[in-house]
């Protein structure tokens, strides 16, 4: 919702959500690429049912909190200026 609000487009997936984001600058690469990362290890889990797969998502669990954590934030700060304005 924040981003049609923001930019007039809507998105249904998430990878185009996040690339959208990145294209109107609201998120640097950096981000945009571990966002991306999530979603290929989500889809990893739900598409490739082997034990050994869920090892190697456990390992990048720390930088997807981290990378969601800082959407929480810039989307939070966004909205906060918006409002102020």
């Amino acid at each position: 919702m924040y981003l049609q609000l923001k930019t007039g487009e809507i998105e249904i997936s998430p990878k185009q959500v996040y690339k959208t984001m990145f294209l109107t600058k609201l998120i640097d690469e950096n981000l945009y690429k571990s966002l991306f990362l999530s979603i290929e290890d989500r889809n990893k889990l739900s598409h490739i049912y082997k034990e050994e797969m869920y090892d190697v998502v456990y390992i990048n669990l720390a930088s997807h909190l981290h990378a969601f954590k800082t959407l929480i934030e810039i989307l939070s700060h966004n909205l906060l200026n918006e409002k102020s304005e």
